[in-house]
Formats: structure tokens, sequence, C-alpha cells
């Protein structure tokens, strides 16, 4: 026997206002996070993410490249021992994506 599905019983809800969001209207996703279109922008400078932007989900929070490669440079300079390279880890819970809409909000 499956578990049931709590999605299917609730209407999603946006990850950034946590308003729900109607069947009909497209989304942005990351992972299992999905965003009103208008509400998909970095958590920084409040940009708005449109379909091919690369981006960075930190502990539940978006951020364009430009915002993500500030704060890497700042960690890296506050402790430069940490890689070889100079590029720091994701850590964990953190994506890289590109962003692009997947159409209609699935309840």
């Amino acid at each position: 026997m499956r578990p049931l599905c709590t999605c299917r019983l609730f209407a999603a809800k946006c990850s950034g206002c946590m308003e729900k969001i109607a069947p009909t209207e497209f989304v942005m996703r990351a992972l299992e996070c999905v965003y009103h279109l208008g509400c998909f922008c970095c958590c920084v400078c409040e940009r708005q993410l449109r379909k091919g932007d690369e981006f960075v989900l930190k502990e539940g929070q978006l951020l364009c490249k430009g915002d993500y490669e500030k704060e890497k440079d700042l960690l890296s300079s506050v402790s430069p021992d940490e890689s070889d390279s100079g590029e720091l880890p994701l850590e964990l819970g953190q994506v890289v994506g590109r962003a692009a809409p997947t159409g209609e909000a699935r309840s």
C-alpha cells in the first residue's frame, strides 16, 4: 500500500511568498520548491530570475549567479584555504540550476 500524497489534497504553495498557487498558473521550480513567476527572484538583489538565468538554491533561498559569486568571493577571502582551486564547494542543500518555467502548477 502506497502512502497518501498530501500534495494532491492541498493546493501547491509558493516557496517565496507561501501563498497558494492556482492550478492554472505558470510556475518556476527548483527541486521540490515551486514559485510564482514573480516570486522566483534573488533574495539579495531581488532581481527576478528568468528562463536561462543561473541560480543557487541555498538553505531555501534563491541567489542569482552574481550574488552567489560575490558571497563565494567574500567567504574565500575570509578563509582562503577552503580549497586549492579557490572554488568553494557548494554546501549541502544548494542547487545550481538554470531557470526554466515548467508550466502549470500541479496540486
